[in-house]
């Protein structure tokens, strides 16, 4: 189920509360590494793991585009011969 929630973000939750994915207000889709189950009777507490949960992905995805960026720049240095601009 997608929830409009905080600054034009949608997030999935599964049946057992717990949030798998968050939406853009542009449509991307991130999915959560770091897990966070909403806790209605504790709403600040759980909105706080969610914005640390939330910064926590956003470095992980960084360090992953970065890590994809990097072996594809090889790739073509390899392919071509020369160091890629």
């Amino acid at each position: 189920m997608k929830i409009n929630c905080i600054s034009k973000i949608q997030l999935k939750f599964e049946d057992d509360l717990r949030i798998s994915k968050i939406y853009s207000k542009y449509g991307d889709e991130i999915d959560m590494e770091v897990k966070v189950t909403a806790n209605p009777e504790n709403l600040e507490g759980w909105l706080s793991e969610l914005h640390d949960a939330t910064k926590e992905t956003v470095r992980i995805n960084i360090g992953k585009a970065l890590a994809d960026h990097k072996k594809v720049r090889l790739q073509l240095t390899l392919s071509i011969g020369h160091q890629a601009p």
